[in-house]
């Protein structure tokens, strides 16, 4: 009888300061396949990016130096904290690299920020990642719809 073999862990880390453009390349790369507006000026975007870099809030999965997967703790209030940029490229998907990213948020985000209870949003046909979220303890609690605009400000 052969013994199972068990695949290798995928490496996790915690993204810094230099990854910056192979996170901000993701992140557009998101945003055009979801036909979503950008986020901001590249210097916006980096600004934003250092601030949850430096709250250790960013991780991901590499290919040699190509980042292939990604996700961050958006925010959090006292010990909920909300999940966001979740992202594989496309041609490296169902390879479990958003799970092992998703798992290691999770443990450092109970354990190193103090989260007890996380939540996230994903596109209601995107049956493959609310498989996977489900597969990681997330449970569906109701709809949402996100409405975007530039609406008029007035005084």
């Amino acid at each position: 009888m052969a013994a199972a073999v068990s695949a290798p862990a995928v490496p996790v880390r915690r993204l810094v300061e230099d990854d910056f453009a192979a996170q901000d390349a993701l992140r557009l790369a998101f945003d055009a396949e979801e036909g979503l507006p950008t986020q901001g000026s590249e210097a916006q975007r980096r600004i934003a990016f250092l601030e949850k870099v430096r709250a250790e809030r960013w991780w991901g999965h590499f290919e040699g130096d190509r980042l292939v997967a990604m996700a961050c703790l958006n925010t959090g209030v006292a010990d909920v904290g909300q999940v966001g940029g979740v992202y594989t490229v496309p041609e490296r998907r169902r390879r479990g690299y958003s799970k092992a990213v998703m798992r290691q948020l999770i443990a450092d985000s109970r354990e190193r920020q103090g989260m007890k209870t996380l939540s996230l949003f994903t596109g209601e046909t995107n049956h493959p990642a609310q498989a996977m979220y489900r597969g990681l303890g997330f449970e569906q609690i109701g709809e949402c719809g996100m409405i975007f605009g530039k609406p008029a400000m007035q005084a």
